[in-house]
């Protein structure tokens, strides 16, 4: 069976996903203006809806199972503040819910749902951390250590998660930079960056690792900083994008 995945951003729709032969598609919407909540459509009709009318409730990602159990990861508050819940849903009913939490990768091995995020802890900063079936499976941060996860999946029995974890800038000093990483079974298993960066994507192929995402370069005095597209093989440069003649960002997802 043959899965493709889509990032469509800003009705808005999230993550289209074809399964075998049906579409599926989350996204989320709005009946005051206010408050938003999520959608799940198969072939183009509203397969159900993720509401309370009190919370907003925004969707990450979608996983369909060959038995077409649908599972959607999201971000549930009370107000617009990006800090609130994380929490997974199998057909439209709440699964399990990480307190003060944010969710963003979801993984479906067997009867096991595994979700990757982060775990606020000071004024908006969070720990980097992997779920499986609601309770703390690993740690992928150093203590206290700002880090994020964007994407995650699973290969043989591994758990891999891609994203950032802040680091002393080159020189050591001013505030931290975010640096892109991948994390295998809860242990770091590459740094990419010493620049600013960060990884959104992850694919396995045997024994290599393919990464997507992006970093930052520092052109001249002119042009200041600018963003590259990069895949990275097995923690090394593989592909870069950008513009050829002026330095402009590009962005991979």
């Amino acid at each position: 069976m043959k899965k493709i995945f889509l990032f469509i951003s800003f009705l808005t729709l999230i993550t289209p996903l074809f399964s075998q032969h049906d579409c599926y598609v989350v996204g989320y919407a709005s009946d005051d203006s206010i408050h938003f909540y999520s959608k799940v459509w198969k072939n183009g009709e509203v397969l159900f809806s993720i509401k309370d009318g009190i919370h907003n409730i925004a969707p990450w990602n979608i996983i369909v199972t060959d038995s077409e159990d649908v599972y959607v990861s999201t971000i549930y508050n009370e107000n617009a503040s990006y800090v609130g819940d994380a929490r997974v849903w199998k057909n439209g009913l709440e699964l399990y819910t990480i307190a003060g939490a944010y969710a963003r990768g979801l993984a479906i091995d067997g009867e096991d749902v595994y979700m990757s995020g982060g775990k606020y802890f000071y004024m908006g900063n969070a720990a980097a951390k992997v779920w499986k079936n609601g309770e703390e499976l690993y740690s992928l941060s150093h203590s206290n250590i700002p880090a994020g996860v964007q994407n995650m999946c699973i290969s043989d029995g591994n758990i891999y998660v891609v994203g950032w974890e802040s680091k002393p800038p080159p020189g050591g000093t001013g505030p931290g930079i975010e640096s892109a990483r991948v994390w295998k079974n809860g242990e770091q298993l590459y740094d990419l960056s010493n620049n600013r960066s960060n990884a959104f994507s992850i694919f396995i192929d045997g024994d290599d690792v393919y990464v997507g995402g992006e970093e930052y370069l520092y052109s001249s005095v002119i042009y200041g900083s600018y963003v590259v597209a990069r895949v990275w093989k097995n923690g090394e440069v593989l592909y870069t994008f950008s513009y050829p003649d002026l330095p402009d960002d590009s962005y991979a997802n």
